[in-house]
């Protein structure tokens, strides 16, 4: 259907989005795609952006090319500044990773939604039954409503072992830690304490250690493909030799204004084959209540440590068919296609 897929902006490392990218880009390489990774820096004067799919998130589109025969998805749109004004409305889809509107809505729910599969809607925006004072993204055609993923392919998940025994005494953490996290945190690093484990958190919000790598020469030159899996692979050996695993959210993302939130971390760290905690009760329903769980980070830890020494083998089995069936960047890129050919 497309000549290329153009992932535009966040380039690996740079941001937390970033990883979004990289998700994406293996999985459409995987499907066997020709996939460009571009930015506002790159040089594009030789490139030819027709019937191609550009794929963006809404603070890095600025300079982004726009032809009238390709297609865009743009992620976290900004309607205040109504960056989206200047697309095709009908080559525009808006990305949301929630399952809820702007208005706490679960979107399965509208009649303007239609099911992609069990974890994907696609919203038409200008279905005359959405109030227009409501509407989702007047600008675009339609708001494509999925969750992220895991980083691995469908043959890289890697399954739970019922006789793992981890004598490890730090606890890793992979991904950036916000203020508004603090809280959240303090009950289960309390917990860790006590334990006298170690708290070791893999990366910090600036990357600093990665700032050489990002310029257009670097992504260039390299496999980036193969790049990405051995980034992903360090983090594998950190998930797997951690004592315990979660992904810990703030309320904003469990009841507040971002409800139904599902970070990509907990989709890694299962395929990484490690249990993994959560703290959020939507996030448990989605895996049929097979994750330890409790609101309180502090319990949390325990209940973490408690399941990984009793999982069952029947558990193990449907969490690592429901990651590699069902939530891979794989799924997330076909249901993108079947989006614009609705």
């Amino acid at each position: 259907m497309f000549k290329k897929i153009i992932i535009w902006g966040h380039k690996y490392h740079s941001h937390t989005h970033s990883y979004i990218h990289g998700g994406y880009y293996r999985a459409f390489k995987y499907l066997g795609y020709d996939v460009l990774w571009l930015d506002n820096s790159d040089n594009i004067d030789d490139y030819n952006f027709e019937n191609c799919l550009f794929i963006t998130e809404g603070n890095v589109e600025k300079n982004i090319p726009i032809f009238k025969n390709s297609k865009y998805l743009v992620a976290y749109a900004d309607r205040q500044n109504k960056i989206l004004s200047r697309y095709n409305h009908n080559n525009l889809i808006t990305l949301s990773s929630r399952q809820f509107d702007e208005n706490e809505n679960h979107v399965s729910e509208d009649p303007s939604t239609f099911k992609l599969d069990s974890f994907s809607y696609l919203r038409n925006n200008n279905n005359t039954k959405i109030k227009p004072e409501v509407r989702w993204y007047k600008n675009s055609k339609y708001t494509l409503f999925q969750p992220w993923a895991t980083d691995l392919l469908p043959p890289e998940v890697i399954k739970i072992e019922k006789t793992n025994k981890n004598n490890s005494n730090k606890i890793y953490h992979i991904g950036t830690i916000h203020s508004n996290y603090d809280d959240y945190f303090t009950g289960y690093i309390d917990s860790i304490k006590k334990n006298k484990k170690k708290f070791v958190s893999k990366t910090s919000s600036k990357h600093s250690r990665f700032k050489k790598y990002i310029d257009s020469f670097f992504f260039r030159n390299i496999d980036m493909f193969r790049y990405i899996k051995k980034d992903i692979d360090r983090n594998i050996s950190l998930i797997q030799k951690s004592y315990v695993n979660a992904a810990l959210q703030p309320n904003i993302q469990i009841d507040g204004k971002k409800k139904g939130y599902i970070p990509c971390r907990v989709f890694k760290n299962l395929s990484y084959g490690r249990l993994c905690g959560t703290n959020s009760k939507y996030v448990n329903s989605l895996f049929y209540d097979n994750l330890p769980f409790s609101e309180s980070t502090s319990e949390l830890f325990y209940n973490i440590e408690k399941s990984e020494k009793n999982i069952k083998f029947d558990t193990i089995e449907f969490l690592y068919n429901f990651i590699k069936e069902k939530h891979t960047y794989v799924n997330r890129a076909k249901n993108i296609i079947k989006a614009f050919s609705a």
